[in-house]
């Protein structure tokens, strides 16, 4: 796609901004929900079904809106199906976040990507916790929930190894909320408005880590609560060097070094109580990052995958 297409359809959309959420006079606020989409059919219904019932069910209605790479599947079709409003234009992830914010025109809104479903209580837990630490006068600029793996995998042989890994990685070890964590993730988050200004980004990777720190630059904290929604991603032994290689290039933008990531994990992964393909899978894909670190010019702006 040209830039000039982009820069067109860009412009088109926020002209139209004033009218996207407009809802007559009601007792239910409309809040709005964005989503980035790039082909993204697979787990598109089932996402923006998962956004309208938690809505839904804490009497709210929702204006939902998907930022689109021109897919070329069914996403626009699932989208008409809900009543979703596409604001299609050839933007990376950071590009596409950057266009929230600027969208977005309540006080708070969220972000949700395609392919995380949310569950029945989810948006009233996450309003509610929120609600709770502004009372106790912190000064909230996003609330992002946890998100369960639940991984497809194509090949058996990467089965034991990611369900090992994702099962120590979600061992409590920590107690909720966390105040400003080191990366906020984007796939599930509740934002001021007001916090999210003037934020702009052309990374493909690791731009919820530059929002986040875009928020705390303008004095505002970002915590991280227990919630109930689900990432379903489908892995594979390319997928993963793919997106490995992609956040080595975006570390090498914001100054972090993988090669001690990987260093460390050479010392820790031989005493990791895992199956050896864990072990293995966990090294693979530190020695990914580091080679995305190192050749930054071919993996900084791969699409978002």
């Amino acid at each position: 796609m040209s830039s000039d297409r982009a820069k067109s359809s860009v412009a088109s959309h926020e002209a139209r901004n004033m009218q996207l959420c407009h809802h007559p006079q009601k007792s239910k606020m409309a809040f709005e929900v964005f989503i980035p989409t790039w082909n993204s059919a697979r787990t598109l219904d089932k996402c923006l079904q998962s956004i309208k019932d938690t809505v839904t069910n804490a009497d709210i209605s929702a204006c939902m809106h998907l930022v689109d790479r021109f897919s070329t599947d069914e996403t626009a079709d699932i989208a008409k199906k809900f009543g979703a409003e596409v604001h299609s234009a050839d933007l990376n992830l950071g590009q596409a976040r950057t266009l929230m914010c600027k969208l977005a025109r309540n006080e708070w809104f969220l972000m949700v990507d395609s392919d995380v479903y949310l569950g029945k209580d989810w948006f009233k837990n996450i309003v509610q916790q929120r609600d709770e630490l502004v009372k106790s006068e912190c000064k909230v600029g996003a609330v992002q929930s946890t998100v369960r793996a639940r991984h497809q995998v194509l090949q058996d042989d990467l089965l034991a190894a990611h369900n090992a890994f994702v099962s120590w990685k979600e061992t409590p070890r920590m107690s909720y909320p966390i105040k400003n964590p080191q990366r906020m993730l984007t796939c599930a988050v509740l934002l001021r408005k007001e916090a999210c200004e003037g934020f702009h980004s052309n990374a493909n990777a690791y731009e919820d880590y530059e929002l986040a720190k875009h928020i705390q630059r303008k004095g505002f904290d970002v915590y991280v609560i227990e919630g109930d929604a689900e990432h379903d991603i489908v892995v594979t032994r390319e997928g993963i060097k793919k997106r490995c290689r992609c956040s080595g290039a975006a570390m090498h933008k914001h100054g972090e070094v993988p090669f001690v990531r990987l260093l460390a994990s050479a010392i820790y992964v031989p005493v990791f109580k895992a199956p050896w393909k864990c072990k293995l899978l966990v090294f693979l894909m530190y020695w990914n990052y580091l080679i995305g670190w190192v050749r930054q010019e071919k993996y900084g702006e791969m699409p978002w995958v």
